[in-house]
C-alpha cells in the first residue's frame, strides 16, 4: 500500500470496481488512544530500522511513500478516482490483542466507516509452517473477538459489523 506498487493497486480498484484500504492510518490522526504498545507502526519500526542500516538508499526511497502527507495524497487520490475506502483504518489492536483494548478502540471509534486490521486464526502445522512473526497472537485475537464482552461492547457502543461489499453500496 506504501509502495510505487499502490499505483497498480488504484488502477486495478478502479478496473474491477472495488473498494481498497484506507490508506491513511489511523494514528496519523491521533483520535484512538491506548494505554501501552499496540500498532503496525509500533510492530513494524523495529523491521524498518533493521532495513534502513541495510539499505540505507532504497529506505530513503520508501520513506517518501510513508509519511503523513504521502499517505493523504493517496487517499485523495483514491477520492478523485471514485474509488470506495473506508473512512479509516485501524491497526492499534496489532501486537496489543487484549479484551481490554479492542473495547477501549470500539468506545473511541470515529464516526464513519473503518476497517479495524485483525488476524484470527486457529493456529494449526501449515500456519506454524509459514512461520512469521505474528502467529501465535492470531489465537488470541480469536479469542478476544470471540468474547461475549466484546460482542456486548459492539451492541453498547452501536457498531456495525460489516465487510468491504458494504463499501459499494455506500
Amino acid at each position: 500500500m506504501y509502495t510505487d506498487f499502490y499505483e497498480v493497486i488504484r488502477e486495478l480498484a478502479r478496473e474491477y470496481g472495488v473498494p481498497v484500504r484506507q490508506p491513511v492510518p489511523e494514528p496519523v490522526y491521533g483520535r484512538i488512544k491506548l494505554k501501552g504498545r499496540g500498532g503496525a507502526a509500533a510492530a513494524i519500526m523495529p523491521v524498518m530500522l533493521r532495513f534502513a542500516v541495510r539499505h540505507p538508499l532504497l529506505a530513503l526511497h520508501l520513506l517518501a511513500h510513508a509519511t503523513p502527507a504521502a499517505f493523504k495524497r493517496k487517499a485523495d487520490a483514491l477520492r478523485q478516482a471514485g474509488i470506495a475506502t473506508p473512512d479509516w483504518f485501524v491497526d492499534a489492536f496489532f501486537g496489543n490483542p487484549t479484551i481490554d483494548c479492542f473495547i477501549s478502540i470500539l468506545k473511541q471509534l470515529p464516526p464513519g466507516v473503518g476497517e479495524m486490521m485483525v488476524h484470527p486464526a486457529m493456529v494449526d502445522d501449515p500456519l506454524r509452517a509459514l512461520g512469521g512473526g505474528y502467529v501465535a497472537q492470531r489465537e488470541t485475537e480469536l479469542a478476544v473477538l470471540l468474547d461475549p464482552r466484546v460482542r456486548e461492547a459492539v451492541a453498547t457502543y452501536r457498531v456495525e459489523l460489516v465487510d468491504f461489499s458494504f463499501l459499494r453500496r455506500a
